[in-house]
């Protein structure tokens, strides 16, 4: 019979190998000093001068327009905040491929899994200025 042939009519949409693989992930962990994620592998195109344009929530509890701070635990950067109530409360959306800068707060070490750099998931703070 073949593989991809469901048996007793059930279709296995997550066989125990893959079950297996999924357990062994590592989801990033937010710490005190860094409670959100920073995702930064999107484009968002041109921004006004070469301001950096961050993205957070509004339960952030940052007014828009904010001069701010994206801190990580391999540095931190300035930038403008912009209020996007479409993302995740913990998430905060700055582009490296918009603002090169950002890739200074990205980890040097790659996803064990796929060996891809890291571009989100990493924990960051954001404060005002």
């Amino acid at each position: 019979r073949a593989l991809w042939r469901p048996s007793q009519d059930k279709i296995q949409l997550a066989p125990p190998a893959l079950e297996e693989l999924f357990r062994g992930v590592d989801l990033p962990k937010s710490t005190e000093h860094f409670p959100l994620f920073l995702h930064s592998s999107h484009l968002r195109g041109p921004t006004e001068g070469s301001t950096i344009t961050i993205e957070a929530h509004p339960d952030c509890g940052i007014t828009e327009g904010t001069h701010v701070e994206l801190s990580t635990n391999m540095g931190s950067i300035t930038g403008t905040l912009k209020l996007n109530s479409t993302i995740q409360p913990l998430t905060v959306l700055c582009s490296s491929l918009d603002h090169t800068a950002v890739g200074n707060l990205l980890p040097t070490n790659t996803d064990l899994h796929s060996g891809a750099p890291v571009f989100n998931g990493v924990p960051c703070t954001v404060k005002e200025l």
